[in-house]
């Protein structure tokens, strides 16, 4: 009967001090954190495809001007825009007045190959 006293009080005052303003700010920091952390390693798949998706066009990004390749950097920036990119311009064949002809051709080559890993 004295071990279960203890051990109720125990939980209570574990209970109360998990309650104070001190360690929810603590524990809701250590929760962003994580957050964050796990966030990070969630997108690191995403940013090395985007890396060799940039490689494989390397070779055309030289030859573009400096609105064609801020363009291309904003398209190259998420997964959700080079898929947008590539729904308007390679599928729909919308015209893109930034990549074109046979950089364009290229691009979508290069973004259906690594379409799966997006």
């Amino acid at each position: 009967m004295k071990k279960a006293f203890i051990l109720i009080i125990e939980i209570a005052i574990l209970y109360l001090i998990l309650r104070s303003a001190f360690v929810q700010y603590m524990l809701t920091d250590v929760h962003k954190t994580l957050s964050d952390w796990m966030t990070e390693i969630s997108q690191v798949h995403h940013r090395q495809t985007l890396e060799q998706l940039r490689g494989n066009m390397s070779g055309f990004t030289q030859q573009f001007s400096e609105a064609q390749l801020d363009y291309f950097n904003k398209v190259t920036y998420s997964p959700d825009q080079v898929l947008r990119f590539h729904d308007l311009y390679c599928v729909k064949k919308d015209k893109n007045p930034f990549i074109y002809g046979d950089s364009l051709k290229h691009f979508c080559s290069q973004i259906e190959q690594l379409k799966s890993r997006l």
